[in-house]
């Protein structure tokens, strides 16, 4: 249901029935929160979208797609919004550990490096 309203420009109806979806503790529960985090990032209410995608992680059994997509999303909003690279880099080497393609893996990996370059600048100048 929450698609179509998401489809129809319901955003606020979209959101309240994945919300209700995401809380009904079923086997849809993994894509309702996916849906939800989705919508809530386009939506550019970047908080609210994490909170929702850490529920996802916290999820018995999710499915690996999922719990990569928001391992990948995390390390993202650590990164660049938090800015807090150590967050960051656990969430991108969780995603590093699931069954991926060739070229997300090739994503990920550059994500490393580029943090592990960040970490290395900051860690000097705390001493």
């Amino acid at each position: 249901m929450g698609r179509l309203y998401e489809r129809a420009g319901m955003t606020s109806d979209a959101l309240a029935c994945f919300a209700r979806a995401s809380d009904m503790g079923s086997e849809a529960c993994p894509e309702a929160l996916h849906a939800h985090a989705v919508l809530l990032r386009r939506l550019r209410r970047y908080e609210a979208a994490a909170g929702v995608w850490q529920r996802l992680l916290d999820v018995d059994e999710c499915p690996p797609r999922l719990e990569r997509e928001a391992a990948e999303a995390l390390a993202v909003h650590h990164e660049h919004r938090l800015r807090s690279l150590p967050s960051a880099r656990r969430l991108a080497m969780r995603s590093l550990l699931l069954d991926m393609t060739h070229t997300r893996r090739e994503a990920i990996e550059h994500r490393l490096a580029r943090l592990d370059r960040k970490l290395s600048q900051v860690e000097p100048a705390l001493f």
